[in-house]
């Protein structure tokens, strides 16, 4: 990835913030990016909407819409070779059941295995009505594997019944507005596309400065690094600029985001300026938002 760019410090920022080819990404942080808001935690869903995709590695998609007390078909799918299910996709039954503390769904593989997943810790990112996250407890042929940080991904997400007004915020871009009061101080956790290890956690602030909070393979710098995000007619795009010691811009990206819903979508660089000269990039990838910093490490481990 180097190659695309003639500046070093260019060619920094480009593995810090979305990636360059890599290693595992299994080193901690080196900077913490500070306290993030609280997030709306609220009570647990009594049902999933059909389309519910449980996302903690591997992934569950409902294709009916299941109640607590009750059982429906489901996909379970697992592309990762480092996780302990089995790989492959195949239709499954799941069966959910409600306690007062947690939702807990189980289901047997083809392979025989039976899995239990304890469902707790249910976060409202955007206290919009809808379940974004949750934490999860995997118990796979009754051995416990640890709990995750987990997430309802895609559109189709299980309502928080303790909020009397549902927004809509499920499948369109934030506007300005949104975007500083739903997104900032959250962490959003980007994969390059050219190597799945390669993952950036940065938090950005309501003040336009963003830190990167994680970096695999790579270090980073200690430059300052600033952001503003634009709607931009429902094409959103982040300006980034890059500064060294308040002496002066150093380098600045275009990067053009599309969200596939209201917190995680893809990413792709546009326009990269140094010395007043322009260059363009082929780099792209995915991104996801999390609550907070610590929840989206914790999903890089899942």
């Amino acid at each position: 990835m180097y190659r695309l760019f003639n500046c070093f410090i260019l060619a920094v920022f480009y593995a810090l913030l979305f990636g360059c080819d890599g290693g595992p990404a299994s080193n901690y942080p080196q900077q913490s990016a500070g306290t993030s808001s609280s997030p709306a935690t609220a009570k647990m869903p009594s049902s999933l909407p059909a389309g519910t995709r449980i996302s903690f590695n591997p992934e569950i998609t409902l294709n009916v819409e299941v109640s607590a007390g009750s059982s429906g078909q489901a996909t379970y799918t697992n592309n990762s070779g480092s996780s302990d299910f089995g790989i492959g996709e195949e239709e499954i039954l799941v069966h959910l059941k409600l306690t007062p503390a947690s939702l807990i769904i189980t289901y047997t593989l083809k392979n025989n295995e039976q899995v239990e997943l304890v469902l707790t810790n249910f976060i409202d990112m955007g206290d919009d009505g809808y379940f974004d996250e949750f934490n999860v407890k995997v118990t796979l042929d009754g051995k416990d594997l640890g709990e995750f940080v987990g997430r309802f991904s895609g559109n189709q997400k299980p309502k928080n019944s303790s909020k009397n007004n549902i927004q809509e915020l499920k499948t369109a871009a934030p506007t300005e507005k949104q975007f500083q009061d739903l997104l900032t101080e959250k962490a959003f956790l980007t994969v390059d596309n050219d190597g799945p290890s390669d993952v950036r956690i940065v938090s950005m602030k309501r003040s336009g400065e963003f830190i990167i909070s994680y970096s695999s393979p790579n270090p980073y710098p200690q430059y300052s690094y600033k952001y503003k995000y634009e709607y931009n007619g429902g094409n959103p795009r982040f300006t980034v600029n890059i500064y060294q010691n308040d002496t002066g811009n150093l380098a600045q990206i275009i990067i053009k985001l599309k969200f596939t819903n209201f917190y995680e979508g893809t990413y792709e660089w546009i326009e990269i300026w140094e010395n007043e000269k322009q260059s363009s990039s082929d780099e792209t990838g995915t991104f996801v938002y999390y609550s907070e910093v610590d929840a989206a490490l914790k999903a890089i481990n899942n």
